[in-house]
């Protein structure tokens, strides 16, 4: 979807809330990483940061979604195709993505 130049990954309503959806594709060798604990720790945290400032980039423009459908409340998701560690709900990784109504569920509750 494009709003005002503005391109959004995934929007959706599910029980009157907006969720937009970032979804990353960061192609990494893993044969570069996955032998190396401490080089998948490294690439792990950058890419958790940059997911993080994603969302943040995506919260600071969901005025644009609200405008454009009409609705006040707004989440935001990450998809991830490659399988970060991370302790933020808002982070799916693309193999659990079976997971995504239960984790959006989690986001609502907390």
């Amino acid at each position: 979807m494009r709003i005002n130049r503005q391109e959004f990954d995934v929007v959706t309503l599910r029980s009157g809330i907006i969720w937009n959806v970032q979804c990353k594709n960061n192609f990494v060798d893993l044969t570069r990483v996955d032998s190396d604990a401490a080089a998948f720790a490294r690439y792990n945290r950058r890419l958790v940061r940059a997911y993080e400032k994603a969302l943040v980039k995506e919260r600071n423009r969901e005025q644009l979604l609200k405008m454009r459908l009409g609705l006040e409340p707004v989440q935001h998701m990450l998809v991830s195709r490659f399988p970060v560690v991370t302790n933020n709900p808002r982070i799916v990784v693309y193999s659990r993505i079976a997971e995504f109504a239960k984790r959006a569920d989690a986001v609502l509750a907390a």
